[in-house]
């Protein structure tokens, strides 16, 4: 199964990647917001959007709203690394506020080809509304 489906592979990474860089200028529009993206000479498969919002109340925003409505938007990260327990005996434990603002601002945005452009259209609104929106 998984040898007939590497020749589609192809396919399928390019129209991610068009369909990505077709989306990223309005992702990038979104106001106050950073989307991580490729290098000038690195070209991603782009199975998603990272995006970077101002703080962590517009993320809780977006995620309020949008989590576990099927438009693929979801945290990358629910904490930082040391702030697990478990973890505790694996790492030295200091303060880390750059990992934990990270972890609070940072939401995924799904580029899968499940998320059509009308759904994008309105999950853009919705973003937007969001980020405009004051706690």
């Amino acid at each position: 199964m998984g040898l007939r489906a590497l020749g589609r592979l192809q396919a399928f990474q390019t129209r991610l990647h068009d369909q990505a860089l077709a989306r990223l200028p309005r992702l990038q529009a979104l106001p106050g917001v950073h989307i991580l993206h490729d290098g000038p000479a690195a070209s991603g498969t782009w199975p998603s959007f990272l995006m970077l919002c101002p703080d962590a109340a517009a993320a809780e925003r977006i995620l309020h709203t949008w989590w576990g409505a099927g438009a693929g938007v979801s945290r990358m990260f629910a904490h930082a690394l040391t702030d697990y327990d478990y973890l505790r005996p694996w790492l030295s434990w200091r303060a880390t506020p750059a990992a934990r603002d990270l972890a609070a601002r940072l939401v995924v945005i799904s580029n899968s080809h499940w998320l059509d452009d009308a759904r994008f259209e309105g999950l853009h609104a919705g973003l937007r509304a969001a980020l405009l929106r004051a706690g």
